[in-house]
């Protein structure tokens, strides 16, 4: 497996957050969006690369003297060479240039291919609580986990159980009543 496939891996359930995205006109409903955190690709990057092999640099960026948000250089330190992409992210409340490199990262990040598929989850909608959040965790679909779990998830549940003569199947050689014609 490549250097790209293997970035580019689905992340475990336990590093899938959902968050809100649109709500519904009465607000009782909204959009479930899947995000990883800053930790779980520099996690990732540490499992492929190696702690040397890459580098983050960040840079604020400042419109009318506010801090607005910022910019990620992600560099890979391949035997090939150096390979780097750039993205910029948005302050948030609190922690405004915390929060701005974080999503800097991530979105750098996502042109190496990590995380980048959750973008392609169908949209899914689910009932909020009364604070206004998710009040269940969507599933994700088997094509969007690491092979492991889609096993493990397979092998919890029960096998399908055959209906046998006299338990809702006809017997052979008889038509079910519906097919009975006067």
């Amino acid at each position: 497996m490549s250097i790209w496939e293997k970035l580019a891996e689905p992340f475990g359930r336990e590093d899938i957050h959902w968050r809100v995205g649109f709500r519904s006109e009465r607000g009782d409903r909204g959009s479930a969006l899947a995000y990883i955190e800053a930790r779980a690709v520099m996690d990732r990057l540490d499992t492929v690369v190696g702690p040397e092999g890459w580098a983050s640099e960040v840079s604020p960026i400042f419109e009318n003297g506010a801090l607005t948000g910022a910019k990620c250089r992600l560099t890979l330190f391949l035997e090939s060479g150096e390979v780097w992409r750039e993205d910029i992210g948005a302050a948030s409340e609190g922690e405004a240039l915390k929060g701005a490199a974080s999503d800097a990262l991530k979105r750098a990040a996502v042109q190496y291919g990590i995380g980048r598929y959750l973008y392609n989850l169908p949209g899914t909608w689910v009932d909020l609580d009364g604070n206004g959040r998710l009040s269940e965790t969507p599933e994700l679909p088997d094509w969007a986990l690491p092979a492991e779990e889609v096993q493990a998830r397979q092998q919890a549940e029960p096998a399908p159980r055959r209906a046998r003569t006299g338990e809702g199947a006809p017997a052979r050689g008889t038509r079910p009543r519906a097919a009975w014609r006067n």
